[in-house]
Parts: structure tokens; C-alpha cells; sequence
């Protein structure tokens, strides 16, 4: 979980291109019903405290805690070099008084070579003694593992289960691990409570490659110019866990509230790199674990904002006068984190990691911590149940996010009924749309509502919010809507059953005509 700089092609990178090249020989995960996430663990490293202190947390949507990170030492002996005696009294004492479960980490990026010699023989038993010490000593919950990487997989195993019956059932056990790590987990995988997978630094400048996001849902398909073979993605990444061995129950994803900045480079297409699936012939820089409030403070453009509807994530994109201006930038939003958990809960998954929770800490913003919100969202979203809100980003706080332009529309950052954003239409004809599959079902009622007010009212001014319900070859059902005419915001709704043979329903925002524009905010569209 550490970042530190990385020469070449990092060992979790690798094991992704392997992981998505095997994953093309099984079939997908299929979809189960879906339930909440048994567990959300939020790392928290030491070196943030100060940062983000305790009191600045939100634990809302966060069941377990995981305090980084003890090193280890080859000998079996384990340091502290982020936090102090007084300082995890407060972690543990505040985590605990938000039914909050604390895990103490340890290892973290490059801990692998300190890890095997500390796991092996001659030293397992006493490292296994001072993890337990330490735990007990200072009222965690449990132990977390983060060998990066695993090198040593039969010492591994001995080690583990030779710590779960020092630590017994009543505490927690649970491991961050690469996603090419699933046949060294499988044999022990009984001995842990989580198996987290790091499904996040799935990239990077390294020969061969090209521009790709770092934490993305889906490829598409999409496969290495180079090699052919698959580009990495979360869901390859947690099938090949699956096909592993490992129950689905066992498994967490990862998701990073880090990013990934690439600048500079030559020939791409546009001189330096600038978007998704460009190949150079000179290398690009990576900067990697950028804090999401950096993102916004310093980099966030919504002229330079794109969303990539296949594999779910949003990026910037700089094209610059000269190459060494361009940049890349992958990073993660709310309607981001939100798919991921929808994800993760309609294939039935057990949790999630977030690497960590002090990326999204702006304490001058109106949402302290937008990306926990878009976890919470996804948690109440992901069954597409009676009372969840279908609609991605529907106050448009993650820009156009999820939705389809169909001209003279924009989202402001201003003329917000709640938030900082709303969508405007106008002044000619145009608006937004967005089309739901996710929770529709043949004969169900639906009820659609929204704020909206226009900037000048009178004569044929107007705005709309509409539904259009379609068959699965795209022919229209049925459609409805409601009109806005006042300068105040207002909100209206419509009720209906979705006809026979319904698969898909489509939510509309449109301003009618010129002169005007038409704010809309907060909409909902929920099944009764």
C-alpha cells in the first residue's frame, strides 16, 4: 500500500497483464443477487495524522479501519516508523466509538524482501509473536497483511497459519494482495476473514505499454498494440481470483482515492500523451498516488473532463503547445466509486479497501469527502431495489458524468438547489439525457422527480424532465414528462408503470426553446 518510487514495471503491474491475459480463458463472472458489502476498510497511514486528524474523518460507510503500517525486519522484529504510542491510542479509542473495527497493517510497497526473511524458519515464530504483542498491546481488532510481493509461497502459507491460531478466531485476519496472487492464497485462504485485492495501479510508462487508466472497471476488450493481450481491469482482475479458487465471499476489491498524472512523451498522435490507448516512441512520465484533492485543486479542468463509458472512470486531458506540456490524468470520482461498489455487490463480493481515506479530505469544500460519499451512494445503489435512486450522478456534482449530451447544456457551478452544481440548459433548444437498465423491470412503477427553475419566465418559455420507456431493440414504449415555468426552484414528478416488455428507460432534461436557460438539480428516479 506504501507508494515508493518504482523502476520498471511494478510486480502488481505484471501480475495484472498476466491476470487479464489468463482471464480471456474463463468465463465472466456472472451476476448474483445483490447484497450490501459485508466490509468497507478504509487504510489510514500514520503519516496522515496530522493531515487528517481523527476528528476530520468520516467513518459514515466505513466498517473497518486499517491503521499503516508496522515494517517488518528480516529477523522477524517490526518497527514504527509512522505513528506514536499516543497517536494510535486516539486512532483505535475514536475508530472503536464509531463501531468502527481497527487492523493494524503491516509491510506496504516493497516490504517483500524484509517480509520473506521474517516469515521464513528460523524467524517465523518470533515475528509472528511480536505481530500478535503488538495488536493485543494496543487494542486492535486484528492483523492485516501486505507482503508486496509474496515471494516465498510455501513460507507464506506456514506463516499464516501459524498466526491464525496465535491470534484464534476473535480477531480479524485479512490480507491486501496483488491479483496475480490467487494460487498462493487459495491453499490458506480458510485462515483469513478478508482477501483484499489491490485492483488500482494498473499502469504505468513501462515498454510495451500505453496510456491506460489506473483503476478501471472494464477493458472492453481492448488488448495491447504490442502483445495483443489484454489490457488489465478490476473485473479481470477479481475473475481470476474467483477462478483461482477463491470464494467470492473471501474477496474485497480495491479502490484508490490516488491518480495517476502522465505528462510529456513523443509520438502519439497528439506529440506528448493527452488521452486513453496512445503508444510513443518516447516515454511519458507516471506520476502515481496523486491524493484526488490534488486533482481537483491543482489540475481539474470541466473543459478537459471526459468520462469513458466502458471502463467507468473519468480522466483529463491536456493536448498542450508542445509535447512536454501534454498530460494524461486517470483519476477516480464519485460516480467512479460508486460503479465499483455496484459492482462489487451485484457479483457478490464480500467488500471493499480504499487506499486511503485521507486523499479525499478538503476541509474548505462544501462535501468534505466527495469520494466517500460516491461509496455510500453505491452502497444503497447497487440492487437497484425500491427506493434507490437509478440515476448516476443526479445533482451533477460529478460534472456530466453519466449523462448524454444532447446539446447547449452544461453543468455550473452555480444556481445549485443543493450542492455546488446544477445542469443548464439553454439558450437554444438542447439538454442532457441518461438511459437506465440497471433496477427496470416490465410492469414496475417508477416515480421521476426533480428541481428545476428557469432564469426568465413568460411566453413559451419552458423546461422538461421526461422518461421514455423502450423495448430491447429500441423501440419506444411509452413516454412521459413534467414542465418547469417559474424563476424559483420548484420540484415536480410523475408516476407510471413501465409497459410490457420494457428493458431500458430513458430520463431526459431538455430546455424548449431560446432567450432563457433552465437550471435542473437533485433528480430522482426510484421503482416504488
Amino acid at each position: 500500500m506504501l507508494k515508493s518510487k518504482r523502476k520498471g514495471m511494478s510486480w502488481l503491474a505484471l501480475a495484472a497483464v498476466v491476470v487479464s491475459l489468463l482471464g480471456s480463458l474463463f468465463y465472466p463472472l456472472q451476476p448474483t443477487s445483490a447484497a450490501a458489502l459485508t466490509w468497507r476498510m478504509g487504510y489510514y497511514p500514520g503519516y496522515e495524522y496530522t493531515n487528517m486528524p481523527m476528528s476530520a474523518t468520516d467513518f459514515n460507510g466505513l466498517t473497518h479501519l486499517a491503521h499503516f503500517a508496522l515494517e517488518p525486519q528480516s529477523d522477524g522484529t517490526v518497527t514504527q516508523p509512522w505513528f506514536t504510542p499516543a497517536q494510535i491510542s486516539d486512532v483505535v479509542s475514536t475508530a472503536h466509538s464509531k463501531g468502527v473495527k481497527v487492523l493494524i497493517v503491516v509491510g506496504g510497497a516493497n516490504s517483500g524482501t524484509a517480509f520473506n526473511g521474517a516469515i521464513q524458519s528460523a524467524n517465523r515464530t518470533a515475528f509472528v509473536n511480536n505481530l500478535y504483542n503488538f495488536m493485543t498491546t494496543n487494542g486492535y481488532d486484528g492483523i492485516d497483511l501486505d507482503a508486496e510481493p509474496i515471494t516465498d509461497s510455501a513460507s507464506y502459507q506456514a506463516f499464516v497459519t501459524e498466526l491464525r491460531t496465535k491470534i484464534g478466531s476473535a480477531k480479524l485476519l485479512t490480507a491486501a494482495i496483488g491479483s496475480g496472487d490467487g494460487n498462493i492464497l487459495a491453499p490458506v485462504a480458510n485462515k483469513f476473514d478478508q482477501i483484499n485485492v489491490m485492483t488500482y495501479d494498473m499502469s504505468g510508462a513501462w515498454p510495451q505499454w500505453v496510456t491506460w487508466f489506473n483503476s478501471p472497471l472494464y477493458n472492453g476488450g481492448y488488448t495491447f498494440p504490442s502483445t495483443g493481450g489484454a489490457v488489465p481491469s478490476l473485473s479481470d482482475s477479481m475473475n481470476a481470483l474467483v477462478n483461482a479458487g477463491i470464494s467470492k465471499s473471501k474477496l474485497g476489491i480495491g479502490i484508490s482515492f490516488g491518480s495517476h498524472i502522465w505528462s510529456g512523451g513523443a509520438g502519439t498522435d497528439t506529440g506528448g500523451v493527452s488521452k486513453p490507448k496512445q503508444s510513443w516512441t518516447t516515454a511519458p512520465s507516471d506520476q502515481y498516488d496523486i491524493p484526488y484533492k490534488t486533482i481537483m485543486g491543482t489540475y481539474y479542468s470541466a473543459a478537459n473532463d471526459h468520462w469513458d463509458s466502458t471502463s467507468m472512470v473519468p480522466w483529463l486531458g491536456f493536448d498542450n503547445s508542445g509535447s512536454a506540456n501534454d498530460m494524461f490524468i486517470s483519476y477516480e470520482n464519485a460516480e467512479s466509486i460508486r460503479q465499483k461498489v455496484i459492482y462489487a455487490q451485484n457479483n457478490g463480493f464480500g467488500g471493499a479497501i480504499i487506499w486511503e481515506i485521507a486523499h479525499d479530505y478538503m476541509p474548505s469544500s462544501a462535501d468534505q469527502h466527495p469520494l466517500m460519499t460516491g461509496l455510500r451512494d453505491g452502497l444503497t445503489a447497487g440492487s437497484g431495489g425500491i427506493g434507490t435512486n437509478l440515476l448516476s450522478n443526479p445533482g451533477f456534482e460529478s460534472g456530466t458524468t453519466g449523462w448524454t449530451d444532447w446539446g447547449n447544456s452544461s453543468v455550473v457551478a452555480s444556481n445549485a438547489h443543493s450542492g455546488a452544481s446544477s445542469l443548464r440548459s439553454g439558450t437554444a433548444a438542447g439538454g442532457k439525457g441518461q438511459t437506465i437498465s440497471t433496477g427496470v423491470t416490465a410492469g414496475a412503477s417508477y416515480t421521476l422527480s426533480g428541481w428545476g427553475k428557469l432564469s426568465a419566465s413568460g411566453g413559451s418559455n419552458y423546461g422538461s424532465l421526461s422518461y421514455t420507456c423502450y423495448n430491447a431493440s429500441g423501440m419506444q414504449l411509452a413516454s412521459g414528462n413534467v414542465a418547469f415555468t417559474t424563476t424559483s426552484y420548484t420540484q415536480k414528478s410523475v408516476t407510471f408503470t413501465a409497459p410490457a416488455n420494457t428493458a431500458t428507460i430513458q430520463v431526459g432534461v431538455w430546455a424548449g426553446g431560446s432567450s432563457y436557460y433552465f437550471y435542473q438539480d437533485d433528480i430522482s428516479f426510484v421503482k416504488n
